[in-house]
Formats: C-alpha cells, sequence, structure tokens
C-alpha cells in the first residue's frame, strides 16, 4: 500500500480550484504524501475505501493563519459524509499540509481549506480551496 501511494503521489497533481485558479500547479512531495497517510492508516478500519483529512484556516491575522484538521473515512467510495477517524496527532499532519505549499506557485499559497484524498487503491487527491476576493464598493455616482 506505501509504494502505491507513493507512485500516486509522485504522479498526482494537485487539483486546485477557486476563483484564481485555472490550471494544475506542481507535483505533491511523495515524502510528504506518505507521512500523511502513514498518520492517516493508523486509525483506518479494514474495509474502507476512502480516507481525506480536511485542514481548514480558522484565523488569519495578517502575520499569523491559524488551522485545524478534520479526519474522516468512508466504506463505500463517493460517500462524501463517511464516518469520523481519529487517527495520529492532527498537528503534525497540519504542519505537513502546509509544508505542501512549497510545491505551489507562491499566488496559490493562500488557501483557506486543502482537502487530501487517499483510497484503498493508492490513488491520491488534492483540492485547495479559496475565498473569493473581497468585493469592490461600487464607485460613486459622478466618478
Amino acid at each position: 500500500m506505501r509504494k502505491r501511494i507513493a507512485v500516486a503521489a509522485a504522479a498526482a497533481l494537485f487539483l486546485v480550484t477557486g476563483y484564481a485558479q485555472d490550471r494544475p500547479a506542481a507535483h505533491a512531495d511523495p515524502k510528504i504524501v506518505q507521512e500523511i497517510y502513514d498518520c492517516m492508516a493508523k486509525g483506518l478500519p479494514k474495509g474502507w475505501a476512502e480516507a481525506w483529512v480536511t485542514v481548514h484556516q480558522i484565523a488569519d491575522t495578517g502575520t499569523k493563519r491559524e488551522f485545524e484538521a478534520e479526519f474522516r473515512y468512508a466504506t463505500e467510495r463517493g460517500d462524501a459524509l463517511g464516518k469520523p477517524l481519529h487517527p495520529c496527532d492532527s498537528r503534525q499532519v497540519v504542519r505537513n499540509v502546509l509544508a505542501l505549499d512549497r510545491s505551489l506557485e507562491p499566488r496559490q499559497r493562500h488557501w483557506t481549506a486543502a482537502k487530501l484524498l487517499y483510497d484503498s487503491k493508492g490513488k491520491f487527491t488534492v483540492h485547495y480551496d479559496y475565498a473569493a476576493p473581497p468585493e469592490k464598493a461600487p464607485a460613486a455616482p459622478g466618478k
């Protein structure tokens, strides 16, 4: 399984979604992807089909961003809700997900959520969500 995840990670492109992104980014670092999977695998039951971690930004002060991780798994492919998973130290997973930013272009690094999805056949994908840009105030009449 480890070899399949590492190979899939080496070949996987980030699937970047959001208002400013319209093309795939760089390749994910297979070592980091494997470390995240190893952490999650500790809590996976027999017969799992998909497992994912979603890292959400919970605060952004302009100088510091804070995140939290939520782990889930499903026994059937396509089950978007899944069941809670409590595999390992979520802080380490958050650090690893943030380390994946090195393979993103600088303008892609300010995401608000990242979802890493692994399946039992060794496939891996990452999806990023971005906050919409602030709307500009309408111009004053006559200007």
